[in-house]
């Protein structure tokens, strides 16, 4: 695998990252961009970079005539599932090691539970099984269907991707323009024994449907989470509460 080499925004995101980690309420306010420049010998440019990626992230909070304010509560919460759909990256994030294996099967007629999410019966998707591990321990396994009549080209055997959308991205003909999920709460006796907990233990799970740029459905997912390894957490924008009313 080619690594790519760090920008400098992204080191001065990393040191402010695990700055504000440190943060104690009450104590969260950051320096301006020109200190903040001044201190870490960088332009006012590259601040400004690395500040927006915080912001995008939820990290920070800018408010006009009282400045910018680290969120230490926010980069100490695990697994955020809204910082996007690389289950991978959420898990290298939380834990000491992640690790993703994933089962290609090709093409072939829609199956398992995930087949009830397409509105048409029958259809043939494109079917791979997501198994992610925290530790060397099972935490997450999905199952995902991508319709046929969607694909530009067909994938390769083993595609080189980390996650769903960047599989769409790369072999559908239109790109995804989100993905909508329900949470829900199952038994399930054989993702159970793949977890190593008892058959009868209730876990979280979700559906995930694929939508275009048409808004049209392109493909299903379901997603089991380990109830004792993996709690996920979301964070609201305040700002998007507000723009409500």
């Amino acid at each position: 695998m080619k690594l790519i080499a760090k920008t400098r925004a992204d080191q001065v995101y990393d040191y402010l990252l695990e700055e504000i980690r440190q943060m104690n309420p009450g104590e969260n306010r950051l320096p301006s961009e020109d200190d903040l420049a001044a201190q870490m010998g960088v332009s006012r440019a590259t601040i400004r970079e690395a500040l927006k990626l915080l912001l995008r992230n939820g990290y920070i909070k800018t408010v006009h005539g009282k400045g910018t304010f680290g969120l230490p509560s926010v980069v100490n919460m695990k697994t955020r599932t809204n910082l996007g759909a690389n289950f991978l990256k959420i898990i290298q994030d939380t834990f000491a090691t992640g690790e993703l294996y994933i089962d290609w099967q090709g093409f072939l007629p829609a199956h398992g539970p995930a087949a009830h999410l397409f509105e048409q019966p029958d259809v043939t998707v494109h079917a791979s099984h997501w198994r992610y591990y925290a530790d060397g321990a099972p935490v997450i396994y999905g199952d995902s269907q991508v319709l046929q009549t969607a694909f530009a080209e067909e994938p390769e055997a083993e595609p080189p991707v980390c996650d769903v959308p960047h599989f769409c991205a790369r072999y559908l003909k239109d790109p995804l323009a989100y993905i909508a999920y329900d949470v829900k709460c199952c038994t399930n006796e054989e993702i159970a024994e793949w977890f190593h907990i008892a058959p009868d233990r209730p876990f979280i799970y979700w559906e995930e449907r694929y939508f275009d740029l048409s808004d049209q459905m392109c493909g299903a997912g379901i997603y089991y989470f380990h109830p004792d390894k993996l709690s996920l957490s979301t964070t609201i924008s305040i700002d998007k509460i507000n723009s409500l009313f």
